[in-house]
């Protein structure tokens, strides 16, 4: 299982630098397989599953912002009133779901694989015909991007990429800008997930509520090493077939997933 957990770990990290995403469109599925096979109750899985991945997202958005800062590429000036609404919207949204069963969460992560899928496929891009909002405008907007963020435990990015296309940002701006906004919605998610689950009885040992440490464990050095890489890709390649690749992987594991649930 450790092995799993690095190997996924270096895609996540690649992932995440190459893209801004915090790579939930593999974490979340690859833990629900993990965790199934580890005997922890089927209740909980996906509940962990969202949880260990948004506290993944906290470290390779970290890494990510880092990088793309070196770069100058963060338009710190034109989001930076959406960071409070999108850490406020995220800790809502991950403490709500102590309240809501796995089922329907399972069927709103896998639709909105499917989104993610179509967005990396087919490579949506809203014509730019407005520019940032106020500060007020932010907030409403970071508040939109982590309350979201937080009920399907995602960094955000395929959320606030759209969002920030349209509102005239260029395209490495908007990949630096979305990985940034996942920083405040994995830490906000990260400790509305550990609250709503400190000390239930059925989890399994070495878990922090519903974020569960052995995986992270493999995840988060291979991520770290591996964003960098990412970002470099990002500036010195076009990731157009890698994206599309993806949206192929993103699409079977969505099917998979909901068919499931069902």
């Amino acid at each position: 299982m450790l092995l799993i957990y690095v190997l996924f770990g270096c895609i996540v990290g690649l992932f995440a630098g190459l893209t801004g995403a915090g790579g939930a469109v593999f974490l979340v599925p690859i833990l629900h397989y993990t965790l199934e096979r580890q005997g922890v109750d089927p209740s909980l899985v996906h509940h962990m599953a969202i949880a260990t991945t948004m506290a993944n997202i906290l470290f390779t958005s970290s890494m990510t912002t880092y990088s793309h800062n070196k770069r100058g590429v963060v338009p710190w000036n034109s989001i930076l009133w959406m960071v409070p609404g999108a850490f406020l919207g995220s800790f809502g949204g991950s403490f709500s779901t102590a309240y809501i069963p796995a089922r329907p969460l399972i069927l709103g992560f896998g639709v909105f694989l499917i989104y993610a899928g179509i967005q990396m496929f087919v490579e949506i891009k809203p014509k730019a015909s407005r520019h940032m909002p106020g500060k007020w405008g932010q907030i409403i907007l970071g508040l939109f991007v982590g309350v979201f963020s937080g009920l399907l435990g995602i960094g955000g990015v395929m959320v606030s990429m759209p969002i920030l296309i349209i509102c005239g940002l260029p395209i490495l701006s908007v990949i630096a800008a979305a990985g940034t906004l996942s920083f405040p919605i994995a830490v906000a998610g990260c400790v509305g997930y550990m609250l709503t689950a400190w000390g239930h009885p059925d989890l399994p040992p070495y878990s922090l509520g519903y974020v569960y440490l052995p995986a992270l464990l493999g995840f988060v050095p291979a991520s770290l090493v591996f964003a960098p890489v990412g970002v470099r890709l990002t500036h010195a390649l076009p990731p157009k077939i890698v994206r599309k690749g993806l949206g192929v992987l993103v699409f079977f594991v969505s099917y998979r997933m909901i068919s499931g649930a069902l």
